[in-house]
């Protein structure tokens, strides 16, 4: 795919690709900003590296971009907070957020409820419920994103889906 065919195929499908990446960035950074910041390294990266495409489906490429982006950030934040954390901040910290989540699953409707059990989950099994339930991408299509085999994306959800019906009735539990 040369660059202009790219450039085409974005003017035509922008909007909607944009929107998708943003869904699924967002429930990687939980941060609006830092989520279109992904999104528009993403397709600087994709313009770069356009050569390396292997004409398959540019979604899935665009996807694999998004989440190696995200992760460098993740740990590049993580070597930051490291040098400069202390375990009575963390401590603190993560006091602070588990009462802000509580909090805040009381008041959200229950859509906004089940992606919070969602973002309970390890990343991992999070990664696979938002891959195929949330953005419906194929098993074969979320394993080419992941880089695992597919077997492994099948017992990975099967795992995701029912750890998440354990947060969900465990939290039910604790508010009766």
């Amino acid at each position: 795919m040369t660059k202009e065919d790219f450039n085409k195929y974005l003017e035509k499908n922008y909007e909607e690709l944009f929107n998708r990446l943003f869904k699924y960035c967002f429930s990687l950074t939980n941060d609006k900003e830092e989520a279109e910041d992904v999104i528009q390294e993403t397709f600087l990266k994709a313009i770069q590296y356009l050569d390396t495409f292997n004409y398959g489906n540019i979604e899935v490429w665009l996807y694999t971009i998004a989440k190696r982006i995200y992760l460098y950030k993740l740990a590049r934040r993580k070597i930051t907070k490291n040098i400069s954390y202390n375990e009575e901040q963390s401590d603190e910290i993560e006091n602070d957020l588990e009462e802000k989540v509580l909090s805040s699953l009381e008041k959200e409707n229950f859509r906004d409820n089940i992606m919070k059990n969602i973002e309970s989950l390890p990343q991992k099994q999070r990664e696979l419920i938002l891959y195929i339930d949330y953005l419906n991408f194929s098993y074969s299509e979320t394993a080419k994103i992941l880089g695992v085999p597919l077997g492994s994306v099948k017992s990975g959800l099967y795992h995701a889906r029912k750890a998440l019906k354990e947060i969900i009735e465990n939290r039910r539990k604790d508010n009766n």
